[in-house]
């Protein structure tokens, strides 16, 4: 079980991926310091700067992210996405990995957008 945000406000992922979950941004990574060493996908990305290392979630959660991910998209899918799906009652067509920069770009407030 996923400690609430009030006992664990901050986790450091590493070995991460951006997802696309039916709509919604997410990441799946590794909590460097888990007990467990399992998986972790996040709620819905609120805020990600990616230069800076750091994302924070919906749920209020702070995310430090450490290198990004050398598994493939199929190895992650095959070890962890289907059961994830299938626990959420999703298909597996319903998550793909997002590019960063599309992430970013979709997160962007109006006041970080240019003018014209």
């Amino acid at each position: 079980m996923i400690p609430s945000v009030s006992e664990q406000p901050r986790v450091d992922l590493a070995l991460w991926h951006n997802l696309k979950i039916a709509g919604s941004y997410h990441i799946v990574g590794e909590p460097v310091n888990s007990a467990d060493g399992r998986p972790r996908i996040t709620s819905p990305v609120a805020e990600i700067d990616a230069s800076a290392g750091w994302a924070k979630t919906a749920s209020g959660r702070e995310y430090r992210l450490f290198e990004g991910s050398t598994v493939s998209f199929e190895d992650l899918e095959k070890r962890f996405l289907r059961g994830y799906c299938a626990f959420y009652g999703l298909k597996i067509s319903d998550v793909e990995v997002a590019d960063l920069q599309e992430v970013e770009l979709a997160l962007a407030t109006p006041a970080n957008c240019l003018k014209v």
